[in-house]
């Protein structure tokens, strides 16, 4: 087990997406701030920028289980997230943030933020939701 103590200088800063001193393997685990992180092959960056990392909560041998957990752990996220959108009501409404800020900044009035929500709800009503769709 290798000892890094703590991060100084390049190898705090992040690279990729993790801190760079977990993309560089020094051996099967190192300790670091006083924990324990084993290398893991099975994190792969999709562009080829690093082939494994450092973790503290699994590691080579236990990455399925840890995959696993991970995934249930998404998917009833998911899961969760899908049945409150269809579960959501389908009136259209605007933040009161935004409503402020139109009323500050662009000088308009309630009553007109309320007339284009209506005139929105009723678009959408006769050409369905896409039609409120923006592009650019």
């Amino acid at each position: 087990m290798v000892a890094i103590g703590k991060g100084n200088g390049d190898d705090t800063e992040m690279f990729y997406g993790v801190q760079k001193w977990r993309t560089v393997n020094v051996g099967p685990s190192v300790t670091r701030d006083g924990v324990e992180w084993k290398w893991c092959p099975h994190h792969k960056h999709p562009r080829g920028h690093y082939s494994g990392l450092y973790y503290s909560n699994h590691d080579e041998n236990t990455h399925a289980e840890w995959k696993q957990r991970k995934d249930a752990r998404s998917n009833k996220t998911a899961a969760t997230t899908d049945k409150q959108l269809s579960e959501a009501p389908k009136k259209l409404t605007i933040a009161n943030e935004l409503k402020n800020a139109f009323m500050t900044n662009l000088h308009v009035s309630e009553a007109d933020i309320d007339k284009i929500i209506a005139s929105a709800a009723a678009l959408r009503e006769t050409r369905g939701p896409e039609s409120l769709e923006c592009t650019a």
